[in-house]
């Protein structure tokens, strides 16, 4: 029975072989294997050739797709060779990726020694005899590669925290150096192109089309990008102002359509996730990259904060009149107003907690008061300076 089912697990086998186009079988699968660092010498070489390999397929396809299968593959071998434990995980990748892409650079400008004379397996395996290999510098360069201590990664040989974190800043030190002539291949423009070339293929093309002008280095980032960057904002502003002002003319009328007082609140729900449409674009389709991308997602994670205590105080707001809506309560009696104001205090409560958990705490404590006198209509300077005026009022009397 055994042999039985040996033989039919080989004859599928074979037949998925002879039916396989070849570049899967062969060239399609080798891209998925991963980078080599039992060693600097392996890491050294792997990081290189996977580098060149890469540059190499993004010229030819003049754009960069994450997502792609044979684009991703191969970034992934190159952030197979880089220690990424100091990076901040919210965006690990992208700054990895760009610092691979910075240490490339350095390299392609210093002779480099032949690998031959880099640290192999055997000279890791004779060093564990006393401490140990931990580091390696390249010479001539800052660059280090050092033995990872702890982690998934643990005995691997990656190019060092240390190196990744300054990455950026080695490469502006020589990035007026010429390219070198001899050695492994370099890889020329690598982080000019990183910087300029958009993700999406079709708009790729757009911009191949556009004036040599537009292409221009401006503080790091395309002038195309800037000119995008500042279209995709104000667009995206101009919808959040155009739905809070929509909401604001449908729930003035809160006290006798409680149904559609009750629907506007999807309004300032859908102007929450616009900053977070205008980060995803800014980052998938202008591709922008650096302190630009950096300040962009930082902005827009805080409207999306603010945006959200918007709509947890708008929320208490709306369970307020729900429940003055009961014909035991005079909706302009006593009680509902002591309904009202304790349902915007919960909602207070639930936002600083919000502020809290996320570090937003320093904003929403006058954010939110705000948002409570938008919400309910109070929009003259006397709802700001009555809640000053209170507070004053009670020191003097303490």
């Amino acid at each position: 029975m055994a042999a039985t089912r040996k033989t039919l697990a080989g004859a599928a086998l074979g037949a998925l072989l002879l039916l396989c186009p070849a570049p899967l079988c062969a060239d399609g699968l080798e891209i998925y294997t991963p980078a080599d660092t039992p060693s600097p010498r392996a890491t050294l070489k792997s990081f290189i050739d996977s580098c060149n390999e890469l540059h190499a397929r993004l010229i030819e396809d003049k754009h960069f797709d994450r997502n792609s299968a044979e684009h991703r593959p191969l970034a992934m071998r190159v952030l197979d060779c880089i220690d990424m434990s100091g990076l901040p995980e919210f965006d690990r990748e992208i700054s990895a990726s760009e610092a691979a892409i910075c240490i490339k650079e350095v390299l392609d400008r210093f002779e480099l020694p032949p690998y031959s004379e880099a640290p192999d397996y055997d000279d890791v395996v004779a060093s564990a005899a006393g401490e140990g290999l931990r580091r390696w510098r390249i010479p001539g360069t800052r660059i280090t590669i050092a033995r990872v201590e702890e982690g998934p990664q643990r005995h691997e040989y990656l190019l060092s925290a240390g190196t990744v974190e300054r990455s950026r800043q080695l490469y502006q030190e020589v990035r007026g150096r010429p390219y070198r002539t001899t050695g492994p291949p370099v890889t020329r423009g690598f982080h000019e192109w990183y910087t300029d070339t958009p993700a999406n293929a079709t708009i790729a093309a757009l911009i191949n089309s556009l004036p040599a002008w537009l292409k221009h280095d401006l503080l790091g980032q395309a002038l195309w990008k800037w000119v995008s960057v500042i279209a995709i904002v104000l667009g995206g502003l101009l919808i959040m102002l155009g739905l809070y002002w929509l909401h604001g003319r449908l729930a003035s009328d809160q006290q006798h359509r409680l149904i559609r007082y009750w629907l506007t609140l999807l309004l300032p729900i859908a102007a929450a996730f616009v900053p977070l449409l205008v980060s995803r674009l800014c980052y998938t389709t202008v591709t922008l990259r650096g302190e630009a991308l950096y300040v962009i997602s930082f902005t827009c994670n805080l409207l999306t904060f603010l945006a959200l205590v918007f709509v947890v105080i708008g929320l208490s707001n709306r369970l307020a009149e729900l429940i003055i809506a009961s014909p035991n309560i005079n909706p302009q009696g006593l009680d509902a107003q002591f309904v009202r104001i304790m349902m915007r205090l919960l909602g207070l409560g639930a936002a600083n907690v919000a502020a809290g958990l996320t570090g937003g705490f320093p904003v929403t404590g006058g954010f939110s008061r705000s948002v409570v006198n938008f919400d309910a209509g109070a929009v003259t300077p006397m709802s700001s300076s009555a809640p000053v005026w209170a507070m004053t009022s009670k020191q003097k009397a303490t």
